[in-house]
């Protein structure tokens, strides 16, 4: 299988798993919640930083000294069970992007969707040059069986 994400084949299995969403019982437009972290390898954080900070619907939200942190967000949807979404202007947080500082990209969703969404966003702004390293996703309902 070609792709234009450059990964590691030792995480070629957690790639694929990325795909692999039962959307079986649930309402048009949802998907299962999946707690979702990739960690790719950059060139170089400082300019990750700079071309990041220039996206609209992403916003930094602190800095250290061993990274900044950002949160990818989106208007609500309309007709949204949140009461957030009824406030004008408010946005909801669908991701949440960390730069540190050794070089590393850490992305987090709630959804293996979300996930391949943002990390198609970050080629889009970074390059295709940078390398996804660790990738897993944790179904929440697991956490609750003591799995």
């Amino acid at each position: 299988m070609l792709s234009v994400l450059n990964f590691d084949e030792s995480i070629r299995a957690q790639v694929e798993e990325m795909f692999d969403i039962n959307l079986e019982g649930l309402p048009a437009g949802k998907e299962p919640m999946f707690f979702s972290t990739a960690i790719f390898k950059i060139d170089d954080a400082e300019s990750a930083m700079a071309k990041i900070e220039r996206l609209r619907d992403v916003d930094l939200t602190d800095e250290d000294e061993e990274a900044a942190y950002y949160v990818w967000t989106r208007a609500y949807p309309k007709g949204h069970w949140n009461p957030m979404s009824n406030t004008p202007g408010a946005r909801q947080i669908i991701g949440n992007i960390q730069v540190n500082f050794d070089n590393t990209l850490q992305l987090e969703t709630k959804t293996k969707g979300w996930m391949t969404g943002l990390i198609y966003r970050m080629m889009d702004v970074l390059g295709t040059d940078i390398e996804l390293v660790s990738l897993e996703f944790e179904n929440p309902l697991d956490i609750f069986r003591g799995s």
